[in-house]
């Protein structure tokens, strides 16, 4: 029981003697949640983090679960507002949306009118469309625009939310206007061009921003949008064009061989279809979704190779195989 103790005492001389120094800071904490005494582990643990610590995350995993409350949260956000979107972002992908929000207000209150917390304005806007409250969101952007924070984004997000797409989407030109390079807002701006049934605009929209996107995942992202304007077009072959290059971009994604897989069904290719299922697969057993789809499509498999011994569809296709040729032609051609 002594011993974190007097590992602590080694601590705090290591500490006066390099306070800025992260790695310490950690040590210390781990002491401290040893002797029980959480709320100054967190503050330790915030001190790592304000000294520059490179792994913020694997701090947060450590801390986050010992601060069960909100006022033991707070030891973590110090004197400044600096920390406290990260810690928002990170409460809410753990589920602890209660805690969050809760943060999110105390610091609101406690940092207003620092300029350093203006960004905690457009923070509680993107909380409340998660909760699903958008005209709430658009009150805190308005006050975050007039501070001189660009909200286009998530303006245009909260205006599609309230059915008010089409002023998302004006909003979000102006926005490409100002930031022809800005990808997020590209792509944000061809999905509402997509879902309001422009598909064309869309691919304009994709197409300026392609100068700016660099190779891997942005690449695969502007032609997996590409392909979806296709597709909305009913143009099922050129979409699957580029879902194979995204393949080829992106080697070994089973979600791509399963676009790949609806797209060759849609184009009535089950044989192709089955095959890029079975490959999305890897070896591992499809659930019952991707059962009965490859039940349909081996059905499908079956009807086309019954078409194709049936004697009568044989005449079918000769006589499509004749098409432009003289009658007499085609009949001394069958009497053969």
């Amino acid at each position: 029981g002594g011993q974190p103790r007097v590992a602590l005492a080694w601590l705090n001389r290591a500490l006066f003697l390099q306070p800025l120094d992260p790695n310490t800071h950690r040590v210390v904490a781990r002491a401290l949640f040893q002797l029980g005494a959480t709320d100054q582990a967190l503050v330790e643990e915030r001190l790592a983090l304000e000294s520059g610590a490179e792994s913020a995350g694997a701090i947060l995993a450590e801390s986050l679960p010992r601060a069960r409350d909100v006022d033991a949260l707070w030891n973590l956000v110090g004197d400044t507002p600096a920390h406290v979107d990260l810690l928002v972002t990170e409460l809410w992908r753990r589920g602890r949306t209660e805690d969050a929000r809760a943060l999110l207000d105390r610091a609101l209150l406690t940092f207003a009118g620092q300029p350093e917390a203006t960004a905690l304005t457009v923070t509680a806007a993107r909380v409340r469309l998660q909760t699903g409250d958008p005209a709430g969101a658009l009150v805190f952007l308005d006050e975050a625009e007039q501070k001189g924070q660009d909200v286009a984004l998530p303006r245009a997000q909260a205006l599609a939310a309230l059915g008010r797409r089409r002023d998302a989407i004006r909003t979000l030109e102006s926005a490409v206007a100002r930031n022809p390079g800005d990808a997020e807002i590209a792509f944000a701006l061809a999905g509402l061009l997509l879902a309001e049934g422009r598909p064309a605009l869309a691919r304009a929209a994709l197409e300026r921003i392609q100068p700016f996107l660099g190779p891997g995942g942005p690449r695969t992202r502007l032609v997996l949008a590409q392909a979806d304007t296709y597709r909305v077009e009913g143009r099922h072959g050129r979409a699957l064009d580029l879902v194979q290059t995204a393949m080829r971009l992106s080697p070994g994604d089973p979600g791509l061989h399963r676009q790949a897989a609806e797209l060759y069904e849609a184009l009535k290719r089950p044989r192709e279809a089955l095959r890029e299922v079975e490959v999305s697969l890897s070896g591992q057993a499809p659930d019952a979704a991707t059962r009965a789809w490859m039940d349909r499509l081996r059905t499908a498999i079956d009807l086309e190779t019954v078409r194709a011994l049936d004697p009568a569809r044989g005449l079918d296709a000769l006589d499509s195989a004749d098409a432009g040729v003289d009658p007499s032609q085609s009949r001394r051609l069958r009497g053969r």
